[in-house]
């Protein structure tokens, strides 16, 4: 995905959003009957929701215009909430973005890319679903293999073409993010670097140590002891269903 591009989300699809550093993004939802009638009406046809996720590319007159809508309408939401309470300029800013959307629906081609195997994304999405119930425990592969029901082989096949890393490297990363977590809410006066990466897993601290200074470039001790820290937000996994 480009700056230039939107994702349009297929019917029942399951998709996994992976980025490469800092990003932005947002999203719209309507209904199927809203689409569809909205695109008769804008632009003469019926929008139907596609059978494969796709990117559109929309012209760049049409795209600029509704980024302006959606920016206009997070800033109203933000600074006079009250305002989109009212009903005349809830409607009138609906129609606007929606005819904006449409647009930049039927102005752009889409491609014909094809992202996820469908399996493999619901097997991922199980994987990423069993993390979500135990946010701040580090949790093992076995453990995980038997609560969703697929071999080690089938997940680390899935999590590479899906995540782009293995099993093992994603909780890896899973468990230095909380080990980070915890570096950066604790007391120095009550708890210790090693207190921490033991409960997360880390026996081994002098590699610990290593390895964490390479992925956050400072030390345990230096994030348990920073001044008026606060905590990292790690990077997530979004999943994204559109029936």
């Amino acid at each position: 995905m480009t700056s230039d591009s939107i994702v349009v989300h297929g019917r029942g699809s399951t998709n996994i959003v992976r980025t490469q550093g800092d990003h932005r993004w947002a999203s719209l939802l309507l209904s199927h009957d809203d689409l569809a009638a909205a695109g008769k009406a804008i632009a003469g046809r019926e929008v139907t929701c596609p059978s494969d996720t796709h990117l559109t590319m929309p012209t760049p007159a049409t795209l600029a215009e509704l980024r302006a809508l959606h920016a206009q309408t997070i800033a109203i939401a933000t600074t006079a909430p009250g305002t989109l309470a009212a009903p005349a300029v809830a409607k009138a800013m609906e129609q606007r973005i929606m005819r904006a959307l449409i647009m930049s629906l039927t102005a752009g081609a889409p491609s014909e890319r094809r992202w996820l195997p469908g399996q493999h994304a619901r097997i991922v999405n199980r994987f990423l679903e069993f993390l979500e119930v135990t946010p701040d425990e580090p949790v093992y592969l076995a453990e995980i293999c038997t609560a969703i029901g697929a071999s080690e082989r089938t997940l680390r096949t899935c999590c590479q073409e899906v995540l782009g890393v293995g099993p093992l490297r994603y909780l890896w990363l899973r468990r230095m993010h909380l080990a980070r977590r915890a570096l950066m809410h604790a007391d120095a006066s009550m708890t210790t670097v090693t207190e921490i990466a033991t409960a997360h897993g880390f026996w081994e601290l002098g590699r610990f140590s290593v390895e964490y200074r390479g992925l956050f470039d400072e030390s345990p001790s230096e994030s348990l002891r920073r001044p008026g820290k606060k905590a990292d937000i790690a990077p997530r996994m979004a999943r994204v269903g559109v029936d």
